[in-house]
């Protein structure tokens, strides 16, 4: 037990020797913060399309963030169905685990670059207007890779705004008809930009 607690420190504390004004040698921590934070985004998803998204994670010696981050998204005008000509939209969600280092921190305003890597599903949903009831026609999962960039403010000492630019690569997702099998929308249509912002509280 003593040998984990000991690695445990080593890999997150990661001490290191520092000299005072007097030439003594003492040991001092890197600096850890810790945050949680929400945002939208706007994407495009075959029609217009809004996200919600949701963050928390540790933050190494200023420069490096880790953590886990959720994401919803719907269409925000209505599809309609070539079908029955009933509203439809498109919705879903991803979330996993994400990294973002981090330059000039402590500066007003700076640049992280997040990388988020995880797993979700998308539904094909119709609007049936003659008895108000939704029907999902079809779903399908999808792994998902989303880099990005982001210009953040630090507005006050426990709270930063982010605005960025993020662009998601996702495997392929087969939405088709339950009659026939036609397929909905195309295979690669969570492939695209999206934009955002951010807001993250926290001890930074």
């Amino acid at each position: 037990m003593r040998f984990y607690s000991i690695l445990f420190l080593m890999f997150f504390g990661l001490p290191v020797i520092a000299s005072d004004s007097t030439g003594v040698s003492k040991w001092k921590l890197y600096n850890m913060g810790a945050f949680g934070g929400f945002g939208f985004n706007y994407l495009e998803t075959g029609r217009e399309a809004m996200g919600l998204n949701f963050q928390g994670g540790i933050i190494y010696n200023r420069w490096l963030t880790a953590g886990i981050q959720g994401n919803a998204f719907f269409t925000i005008n209505p599809l309609i169905d070539k079908y029955t000509n009933d509203d439809a939209n498109l919705l879903g969600g991803y979330g996993g685990l994400f990294v973002a280092p981090t330059i000039y921190s402590n500066t007003l305003l700076h640049a992280s670059f997040p990388v988020l890597v995880g797993y979700g599903s998308i539904s094909y949903e119709l609007y049936d207007l003659t008895d108000g009831a939704n029907r999902v026609e079809d779903s399908d999962g999808f792994w998902v890779f989303e880099p990005g960039i982001e210009l953040e403010l630090n507005l006050m000492k426990f709270i930063r705004i982010a605005v960025g630019g993020y662009y998601k690569y996702c495997s392929n997702v087969h939405l088709s008809y339950e009659n026939g099998g036609e397929n909905i929308v195309s295979k690669n249509i969570l492939n695209n930009f999206s934009v955002g912002i951010r807001l993250r509280f926290g001890k930074f």
